[in-house]
């Protein structure tokens, strides 16, 4: 099943009259759901995400909270990157969602 994305965020009327025998070739551009994704900004610009377990964070993501001492500090940057994509799209879905009713 596709994801529901709300259809393109900037939708263009067809156009006509134009050189090359009014073929345009151009692309789709972003979605409605790619439009929320970028424009959910982070609660705390900070970085500190002191609102979020790493229990809620690993809910998320699907796999555990790594280990800055065992896993590195690479591990935790990619995991908390990966956290914040996750929520973002959560969010979007969200936003779809409520548009419906």
């Amino acid at each position: 099943m596709s994801k529901e994305t709300g259809g393109p965020a900037f939708p263009m009327p067809g156009l006509s009259g134009l050189p090359n025998h009014g073929f345009v070739y151009g692309e789709n551009g972003m979605t409605l759901r790619d439009y929320f994704i970028a424009h959910i900004g982070d609660e705390n610009q900070a970085g500190d995400d002191s609102d979020y377990s790493d229990h809620a964070k690993a809910a998320l993501v699907g796999r555990p909270y790594p280990s800055y001492t065992d896993d590195g500090p690479l591990a935790v940057f990619q995991f908390e990157a990966e956290f914040r994509a996750k929520w973002r799209a959560m969010r979007a879905d969200a936003m779809l969602e409520a548009r419906k009713s």
